[in-house]
């Protein structure tokens, strides 16, 4: 074309504004880059682009709405959405909206300028676009013949038309029908997110978010349908538990029991114990028969170092019940003992239990009262299982009113007068443990209930919870936390106020009576309160890299390799992953450093047992280019007559490699490609 292409930048974070501007222009593209969804639609209104980009999350219009409005000045721009946090219902929106990549913070902006070409380049004749323009995502059209566009389009009416038939989203269907279609075709396709179109692990894990999104949106045969196309590797097991929950909710517990062994099975050999617990309580709910499962998922989760998940495979298998709950209440697990809250029904039906049950329940209850509604209003507790919780809920004072109000209309009569006696003795309530995960994406429990997205109001609000968790026990300073989050703002002690002032309602459980301040508040300085319970995955990671590495100093590597696996299954990923904020930087790069570090020497020591590969596996996850890790791995499958898992190991790699750094393998890894070549 004669002039420069035109793309319009929304981004409400200025730094990251800056860059993606300055990386495009370097490249050559006119750039009109602006902070507020406001501005981009009055600039679309008035001039023509070829590309918007934009973020989801900013206060006031998200960037979602405002490309919905661009599209309706200009309905055949391309557009991009970059985003470092999204909920699954936000993916499907951008999905719906024909957005042309998708691509999550953080990123490389070489990546970045590379699709943004790609995107331009794939740019259809006006006459094609207005064409096909409701497919939904613009597809590379110069390279269709007429006969695949003829399929494409027969995939999306026929999707369309099932949806129509029970009554589901059909323009949602539509896109999951033309995006098998086009799958299968072969096809290059640059309007889905990219991911979505590779063949490597992350297609699977594109898919496995879009089946989420899905059936967050009661697309239920929808998810199924893109679940289906999930079958290998982590993603494949989580795609399979999904489909078997999505037949026990759509009331077909046959299908679930039939399903679930094969899945189970499967995370097995993936050591996968998580997930292989999480299978065994739903294989129970449905009355299946999951003991076996539960002590190989406790054997593993206890090699793994993860404790307190292996407490919870024991008692639900009802073994080693003392035991468990020990672990459960000891203080470093207290955070996690919410996660119990399938297993609450099982106890309170105990017919004896060990002396730690009582403590056990009382703390249950207060910090999964969701679970107990649930199980009252199911009928699901017999009478000495009521009267067992009766004797719970009384102990743990004013917070657990409403539930004692229910017993007291029990059929029971016994119940009732236990229930009322009780109300009239309540005493002051120990709070939920507030429970902070801080690596990945971000999230917040309050015990069992999780504080929604919406309630947080902005980003911020969220990021500055975090930075006070990071500082532990310590307080900060008012006017240098107000500077590092509002940096150019006149208004910056206002910004502050407000945030704390939304901190104390999100913190605050819906059924709290009285006063409960997480947050405290003195001159120039605040901090979370140290009074209150609360657990920190970024506390819980530095602890266990502190002991690996006093470990690995006193030569005791089976304990270094034990907490070495506790860091793996904490580090979800990198810490505030959606946040560009400058003090998030040199934290993320210190506990990434410090992972990458003590599992590649761990991995090293380690290397005849067999949970080294779960240690690389999780190493790659952090740094993919990481060769020497290849190499060993590639080393450790060949010495257990698995040629074929080397050589799937060498071409991710090399695969990863050419993509990101645009080089080959090195020699020692072609070398060991060539002997598992050679060995099948």
């Amino acid at each position: 074309m004669s002039r420069p292409p035109r793309v319009l930048v929304l981004e409400d974070n200025a730094a990251m504004l800056k860059a993606m501007s300055d990386a495009l222009e370097d490249q050559g593209y006119e750039v009109l880059a602006v902070g507020n969804s406001a501005a981009a639609v009055d600039l679309a209104r008035r001039e023509a682009f070829d590309l918007v980009v934009t973020d989801i999350r900013m206060e006031g219009l998200d960037g979602l709405e405002a490309l919905e409005q661009v599209k309706q000045f200009q309905p055949q721009v391309s557009s991009m959405v970059v985003t470092g946090y999204s909920s699954e219902a936000e993916s499907l929106r951008a999905i719906r909206l024909g957005a042309g990549d998708y691509l999550q913070k953080p990123f490389a902006l070489a990546d970045f300028t590379q699709r943004v070409e790609r995107l331009l380049e794939k740019r259809p004749s006006p006459a094609l676009a207005n064409q096909l323009s409701g497919l939904g995502w613009q597809l590379a059209l110069n390279l269709l013949s007429v006969e695949q566009r003829q399929i494409l389009s027969q995939a999306g009416d026929e999707s369309r038309a099932r949806a129509g038939e029970h009554g589901l989203d059909e323009e949602a269907w539509s896109q999951v029908g033309m995006a098998q279609a086009a799958e299968r075709l072969g096809l290059p396709l640059s309007g889905l997110p990219s991911i979505l179109a590779s063949q490597d692990a992350r297609s699977a894990g594109a898919l496995l978010s879009l089946g989420r999104a899905l059936e967050a949106a009661e697309d239920l045969e929808a998810a199924e349908a893109v679940y289906a196309e999930v079958n290998d590797g982590l993603e494949g097991v989580l795609a399979g538990m999904a489909r078997a929950r999505l037949a026990r909710s759509r009331a077909r517990p046959a299908q679930a029991l039939e399903q679930l062994p094969q899945v189970l099975s499967r995370a097995a050999e993936l050591g996968a114990w998580k997930a292989v617990l999480d299978g065994c309580f739903l294989l129970q709910e449905l009355g299946g028969e999951a003991d076996s499962w539960l002590r190989q998922a406790a054997e593993g989760l206890t090699r793994h170092g993860d404790l307190a998940a292996a407490a919870q495979a024991h008692l639900a298998a009802g073994n080693h019940v003392a035991n468990a709950l020990g672990v459960l209440l000891q203080p470093q697990y207290a955070g996690e003992l919410a996660a119990a809250a399938p297993l609450l029904g099982r106890l309170l039906e105990m017919e004896q239990g060990p002396e730690q049950l009582p403590r056990a329940l009382g703390a249950l209850v207060r910090e999964s009262p969701l679970e107990v509604t649930r199980l009252l209003e199911a009928g699901q507790l017999t009478q000495a299982g009521r009267l067992r919780l009766l004797d719970a809920l009384a102990g743990e004072g004013q917070a657990m009113e409403s539930l004692l109000r229910q017993l007291a209309t029990d059929p029971s009569s016994e119940i009732q007068s236990r229930a009322l006696q009780a109300l009239t003795h309540l005493g002051p309530s120990r709070p939920p443990f507030l429970r902070i995960y801080a690596l990945g994406p971000m999230a917040v429990y309050r015990g069992q209930e999780k504080i929604p997205e919406a309630a947080w109001k902005t980003q911020k609000n969220r990021f500055l919870l975090a930075y006070l968790a990071l500082a532990g026990e310590r307080a900060v300073s008012e006017e240098r936390t107000a500077a590092e989050f509002w940096p150019d703002s006149n208004a910056q002690q206002k910004n502050l106020t407000g945030a704390l002032s939304v901190l104390r309602l999100c913190l605050r459980p819906s059924y709290w009576q009285g006063e409960l301040e997480y947050v405290q508040r003195a001159p120039g300085q605040i901090a979370l309160n140290r009074m209150l319970p609360r657990w920190h995955d970024v506390e819980e990671l530095e602890a266990s890299l502190r002991e690996a590495q006093r470990c690995r100093a006193g030569g005791l590597w089976q304990q270094a390799l034990r907490w070495a696996l506790r860091a793996a299954g904490l580090y979800r990923g990198q810490y505030l992953e959606d946040c560009y904020l400058d003090w998030v930087t040199p934290v993320r790069s210190r506990l990434e450093n410090s992972v990458t570090e003590t599992l590649w020497v761990t991995a090293q020591a380690c290397e005849e047992q067999p949970e080294s590969l779960e240690l690389l596996q999780k190493l790659l996850e952090v740094d993919g280019c990481h060769q020497d890790a290849y190499q060993l791995m590639m080393r450790v499958h060949l010495r257990r007559g698995r040629p074929d898992l080397a050589i799937k190991a060498f071409e991710r790699c090399e695969r990863i490699l050419r993509r990101e750094l645009e080089c080959e393998p090195a020699l020692a890894l072609v070398e060991l490609w060539q002997k598992a070549r050679l060995s099948l």
